[in-house]
């Protein structure tokens, strides 16, 4: 399942003078070489006009003042909820944000060109929450297959929170029996 969080802005705009064309210019990247953390996930943006790093990740709903606290340390100031590019003071740097209730949740998709800011991402020990929170009313000793927003959620949220942690991480998590077998089952 590959959803593609770029195709719905740019095609708005999908000129020269695209703010995110401008904002997200060739001269203002520098690739990140070093990944402190694996969550949240760091990926390359399909479209090569655009010269950032993408970022989506889902925390639980007590974390979101510890992701505007980051931003805020790094110079940027989100709303409350929706779509919106920021720069920096140093206008050289951007995060584009999109932030979203879900999953009992929020979700966060981000373009940025801010090293520092997923530096700060990645060590800051956020994390989504846990299954039996996002999912009350599922069974999952009976739950089969992953699809519809299990898989979405399965795919883009947890098993990459879930492929950063180490062994004694996994042990300490307050997660019960049941869903430590139906990851491992689809892990």
């Amino acid at each position: 399942m590959k959803i593609n969080f770029l195709s719905s802005i740019i095609n708005k705009s999908n000129t020269d003078d695209n703010p995110l064309y401008v904002a997200f210019d060739k001269n203002k990247f520098s690739k990140k070489t070093e990944s402190i953390g694996n969550y949240p996930l760091i990926e390359s943006p399909s479209d090569h006009r655009i010269y950032a790093h993408f970022i989506k990740f889902l925390v639980q709903l007590n974390d979101v003042v510890v992701v505007e606290e980051i931003f805020e340390k790094n110079g940027y100031s989100i709303t409350s909820s929706g779509s919106e590019l920021i720069h920096s003071a140093n206008k050289d740097l951007s995060v584009f944000v999109r932030k979203k209730e879900e999953f009992n949740g929020m979700s966060f998709s981000l373009i940025t060109n801010d090293n520092f800011l997923i530096s700060d991402l990645q060590t800051s020990h956020i994390r989504p929450p846990f299954p039996q929170e996002t999912f009350p009313h599922i069974d999952p000793e009976v739950y089969g297959a992953l699809q519809g927003n299990m898989e979405f959620w399965w795919s883009f949220y947890w098993k990459p929170y879930w492929k950063s942690l180490t062994d004694d991480q996994i042990n300490s998590l307050l997660i019960p029996d049941e869903w430590m077998n139906f990851i491992e089952r689809h892990s």
